[in-house]
């Protein structure tokens, strides 16, 4: 998995590459910690080049939304693939989550 961190209209924005699984989740989770622990407060994960996302990588978002929401901030997700869509409808993840078609649109998001 890759990835890449910038900053973008007030945001950290990091686009994920590959597949967030049972091979990627424990590191994807401590680069993501690294990040909010470093004080950022609106995050924006891309998934527009994310093949798939496991049970293991749910894990690893719910992880992030929590220790987010517990500082007050929050995290969106924005381009999910169609794969990744399903995953998140059947495991009520996208409930939880606010998922937006775009980056733009979920930088510009209130």
């Amino acid at each position: 998995m890759e990835f890449e961190v910038l900053e973008q209209s007030g945001a950290t924005v990091v686009a994920l590459t590959g597949e967030l699984d049972s091979n990627t989740a424990d590191e994807a989770q401590k680069r993501l910690m690294a990040i909010v622990e470093a004080g950022t407060r609106r995050l924006v994960l891309d998934f527009a080049a994310l093949d798939f996302v496991t049970s293991a990588g749910l894990r690893v978002l719910l992880l992030t939304t929590k220790r987010l929401r517990a500082l007050g901030g929050e995290l969106r997700v924005c381009h999910p693939n169609e794969a990744v869509s399903e995953v998140f409808g059947i495991s009520g993840f996208d409930t939880l989550l606010r998922v937006f078609p775009s980056r733009d649109a979920a930088l510009a998001a209130p």
